[in-house]
């Protein structure tokens, strides 16, 4: 850890309020569209499902996983989770248009917000203690996303004019405070009990807004980032400085947190809280750009890969650093294949996003009883690789038709051999 000045040491007693638990960790697909963020005392994120649905999905600590809500369709996507007030909103987007979504988090039926047609910018929503906060539908221009302004409305009332987030524009909420950012680029912040708007904040492109009101964002400099906050009606205090960059930037409860860059492909969870820059974890990005990080204060979530689908981790600001870098991943192997005079075609992968990137293995095929093809492959985009076949097997290839295999891959990688097994039916071609 390293000792920070600024701002945060004055909001810092909010985290001492909230009662620390224990580190946990789940499994999700890694069709992850959305979140985590933390809703109580549980995890949310939205996912795609098979066939082309979606879900919003909510764990409990030491409870069951439920679907909050559960979307049909071939083109269904879960996005822009938001939680507040006991509730849970998203925008689902799909073929047909978008809708901004909310459900409470013991349960109910999902209410809809808000919706947009099919030609339409989806909008986005934003959910504060009471009240929703909506970036409406935009409409797309010949001139581009940077024209498609959208307006802002809060319980209904129309409150400004934001952009969509791909062209730098976005809303926020926390607490009793609501936040948008004008298309010229200030944040405005909106204390929604008395109606009261604070002086336009200067932000880079991420920020948000906590329960007090503050805006926190990342600003370029040379070489480096700055993470700033802006108390309402205050001054601009840098907290930190990032030399590697600032992803899935999120503030509450006195504590901010983000994931920074690493080399070899890694990602370093960070916490600023009460002055102090803590690691939280270190692993392998998620991979997904819905990913982002949550706190509440004294916890912080956020998604890592693992093999073959995503890690969503919750752990407690100050607790030993969790080492999320899995050790890599067995090749995968295709249950179709063919055989040739000489060699058997087959497809491997390995997890793109777990390292190392390349997909090195020592294969063989076994069938009627005995090796037919062996041989060391580099698996490109694809996967497809060829294994010579052995003299056995091309006496077996001179009658066969059909034939079902069981194929070992050992993938080599740092050092390591890790096997892989699967019965596989080769076509002759």
């Amino acid at each position: 850890m390293r000792r920070l000045a600024g701002p945060l040491a004055l909001i810092a007693a909010l985290a001492a309020a909230v009662p620390a638990l224990a580190a946990r960790q789940v499994d999700a697909p890694r069709a992850l569209t959305s979140g985590p963020l933390l809703a109580g005392d549980a995890v949310v994120w939205g996912e795609r499902v098979a066939g082309g649905g979606a879900r919003v999905v909510a764990q409990p600590a030491g409870g069951a996983r439920r679907a909050l809500a559960t979307h049909g369709g071939r083109s269904a996507t879960v996005a822009g989770l938001s939680a507040g007030g006991g509730r849970v909103g998203w925008t689902l987007a799909a073929d047909g248009g978008s809708q901004q979504l909310a459900v409470p988090l013991d349960g109910g039926a999902p209410a809809t917000l808000a919706a947009c047609g099919a030609g339409a910018v989806p909008g986005g929503v934003a959910l504060g203690d009471g009240f929703a906060l909506l970036r409406g539908c935009a409409a797309r221009t010949g001139a581009g996303l940077a024209a498609a302004q959208a307006p802002v409305t809060l319980d209904g009332v129309r409150v400004g004019t934001t952009l969509p987030p791909a062209a730098g524009g976005g809303i926020a909420a926390a607490g009793r405070f609501a936040a948008w950012r004008e298309p010229g680029g200030a944040v405005t912040v909106l204390d929604r009990s008395t109606g009261a708007t604070a002086a336009p904040v200067a932000a880079g492109p991420a920020w948000t807004v906590d329960e007090t009101g503050a805006v926190v964002g990342v600003a370029a400099a040379v070489g480096s980032v700055s993470i700033a906050v802006t108390p309402r009606d205050g001054a601009t205090t840098v907290v930190a400085t990032e030399a590697r960059g600032v992803l899935g930037l999120t503030a509450a409860g006195g504590a901010i947190a983000y994931a920074v860059p690493r080399p070899g492909g890694e990602q370093e969870i960070v916490a600023l809280r009460g002055g102090t820059r803590t690691v939280v974890a270190r692993g392998w990005p998620a991979g997904s750009p819905g990913a982002i990080v949550a706190t509440d204060g004294t916890r912080v979530a956020w998604a890592s890969a693992r093999c073959g689908g995503t890690r969503i981790a919750v752990a407690t600001i100050g607790e030993p650093p969790l080492d999320q870098r899995v050790r890599p991943c067995a090749m995968t192997i295709t249950a179709r294949g063919g055989l040739a005079r000489r060699s058997v075609a087959l497809r491997v992968a390995c997890d793109p996003l777990v390292p190392p990137a390349t997909c090195t293995g020592a294969i063989r095929v076994r069938a009627r009883g005995t090796t037919i093809a062996r041989g060391t492959v580099r698996a490109g985009p694809g996967g497809a690789v060829r294994v010579p076949l052995t003299a056995a097997g091309r006496r077996i290839a001179r009658s066969a038709g059909t034939l079902t295999a069981t194929v070992r891959a050992e993938r080599i990688a740092r050092g390591r051999r890790i096997a892989s097994t699967a019965r596989v039916r080769l076509a002759r071609g």
